[in-house]
């Protein structure tokens, strides 16, 4: 699965990482860039107007319906789908670039074989986000690391030899109990 991705990976001998985070990812997604890219997969008007409908619903909070002209809601029955289609343009670049990555949805993680290469490949993300996607990384939560010091991604740990469920989600897992 996603962690036999990254070890088969970091097998290779790319073991500088990336830890990318999109700042609030599907809060901010454009809506033309949603719309755009349904349109080059969908040629069905009904459908096509459908999504965007959904998309400018609006939201309401204490009673009042706010207008929505970006953003996915989170829980949306198409929410994943949509973010998988915007998460397709960051495959997409990062692989004409040459880069080694494992992506879910927003969250992903580009490998390099050195320390050195992380500083382009941060910059190569940020030009993504921020220029075809219209977005930002979170400064706080975009990390330059290796597998040596660790990183979380999909709640799980990877540092050094242990790879396993994070204790933040093992906590969050116990609680519901």
């Amino acid at each position: 699965m996603l962690s036999n991705g990254l070890n088969s990976i970091s097998r290779k001998g790319y073991t500088s990482v990336l830890d990318a985070d999109i700042m609030a990812f599907y809060d901010t997604i454009p809506h033309k860039l949603i719309m755009d890219s349904l349109r080059e997969k969908i040629a069905d008007g009904w459908v096509l107007n459908s999504i965007e409908n959904m998309l400018k619903a609006g939201v309401m909070e204490d009673g009042i319906v706010h207008e929505t002209n970006k953003g996915t809601p989170q829980g949306g029955v198409i929410s994943p789908l949509l973010a998988n289609l915007i998460g397709d343009i960051i495959d997409k670049e990062l692989e004409k670039a040459g880069y080694k990555f494992v992506r879910y949805a927003d969250d992903f993680v580009v490998m390099t074989e050195t320390k050195d290469e992380l500083p382009a490949a941060l910059s190569y993300v940020k030009e993504i986000i921020a220029g075809k996607l219209g977005m930002k990384l979170s400064e706080d939560k975009t990390k330059l690391t290796n597998f040596e010091r660790g990183f979380r991604f999909l709640g799980y740990d990877s540092k050094g030899k242990y790879k396993g469920i994070s204790t933040k989600s093992l906590n969050k897992l116990k609680s519901l109990s």
